[in-house]
Parts: C-alpha cells; sequence; structure tokens
C-alpha cells in the first residue's frame, strides 16, 4: 500500500461485498496531502479502496458500494458509469435514508467538482471524467426534486 495510506489508516481490514466479489477498503485520516473532501478511491499498489473517515458512517458503504461499482464492476470505463454506480448504490439504501442520503452526496459531488475545477489542477483531472461526475450531480438533483 501507498506509505502516505498506510500512515493514515484508522480502520482494521474490512470487506464489502459488490455484485458477487468481495472488496477490501481501509478507512483513513481526511488528511491525506492534495486529496479532496469526502476522499474515496482505490490504491493502485494494492488494489484496496479507501475512504475518509469524514463521510458519515451511516453512509460509508452506500459511498463505497458507487466506487467498487465503477471500478470494479465497470472497469472505470464506458459512459454514464458514474450514474450506473449511483443507481447501483441507491438500490441498496435503505428507503428512510433516501432523500437524507441524495442530499449528502449532492454535496459530496459538488465538492468534488469544485476540487477538479480548482486552478491548481487544470489539466490533471480527464474532461469526459468531469462530464461524468456534472451528469451525476444533476441526476442527483433531479431525484432530490421528484422527492
Amino acid at each position: 500500500m501507498n506509505p502516505a495510506l498506510r500512515e493514515r489508516i484508522l480502520s482494521r481490514h474490512q470487506t464489502l461485498c459488490v455484485e458477487g466479489r468481495e472488496y477490501g477498503y481501509f478507512v483513513i485520516q481526511r488528511s491525506l496531502p492534495g486529496a479532496p473532501r469526502f476522499f474515496v478511491g482505490r490504491d493502485e499498489t494494492s488494489g484496496y479502496f479507501i475512504i475518509s473517515d469524514e463521510i458519515k458512517g451511516e453512509f460509508r458503504e452506500l459511498v463505497l458500494r458507487h466506487e467498487m461499482f465503477e471500478i470494479g464492476v465497470l472497469g472505470g470505463h464506458g459512459q454514464n458509469r458514474c450514474q450506473s454506480a449511483l443507481f447501483y448504490e441507491l438500490a441498496h439504501c435503505p428507503h428512510q435514508l433516501l432523500r437524507d442520503y441524495l442530499a449528502y452526496r449532492l454535496d459530496m459531488i459538488q465538492h468534488l467538482i469544485a476540487w477538479v475545477d480548482d486552478p491548481q489542477r487544470v489539466g490533471q483531472y480527464p474532461a469526459e471524467r468531469r462530464r461524468e461526475i456534472e451528469r451525476t450531480l444533476r441526476r442527483i438533483k433531479n431525484l432530490l426534486a421528484t422527492r
């Protein structure tokens, strides 16, 4: 595992099953240099997923399901993969939490877009990925408008 990640691990190794496959993950401290708020991703060295401790505990598995589905199942490729992952995670969200969860995800994605658009990162984030995130943001806003 990347040493910068290893030193920030807060949890024991945990697993989550997505589409019949077990994925390992760790909760890490938010203090990872250069990471956006509400950080979730995959360590390329180890293959483990990582999620920031600032993400509400009750929502961590749902956020992880999104990332694991998008990267692990869909391979991180293809148009609308982020929206497909959104629908996958929402299918696992308890109905009584859905509105609160959508509002939380809206906030997370707005922070991600602001991070991507920071002038210090110009050209570092693929334009198609940025558009994918923007489409997901619009989808969440539409879902919130109908709830």
